[in-house]
């Protein structure tokens, strides 16, 4: 669900559809990652290349850290602005 997240994401800032509702021309798009080190398990670089997802920033967490900030669920999409959560959007929810 994380790469087809991604892939969502990155259609949306190509073609600006569906953008709006996210904000995404005017606000940074923060990508946050496990900060795995594991054989078969691709790169955050890999990750953005095979999606085409652009971030501003990117952040590797350890992972016991991501899942208890998430609450167990991802891939998880956050509007935010001036440090307040205005919207929170998964996979299924994501358009």
């Amino acid at each position: 669900y994380c790469r087809m997240s991604a892939g969502k994401l990155a259609t949306m800032q190509t073609t600006g559809f569906g953008s709006e509702t996210l904000g995404l021309r005017e606000r940074e798009l923060v990508c946050v990652f496990p900060y795995i080190i594991s054989e078969g398990v691709p790169s955050v670089e890999n990750f953005m290349e095979e999606t085409g997802l652009r971030c501003d920033n990117i952040l590797q967490i350890d992972g016991q850290q991501l899942l208890r900030i998430t609450r167990g669920t991802l891939p998880m999409i956050l509007v935010v602005s001036g440090g307040k959560v205005l919207a929170e959007y998964g996979y299924r929810d994501l358009h």
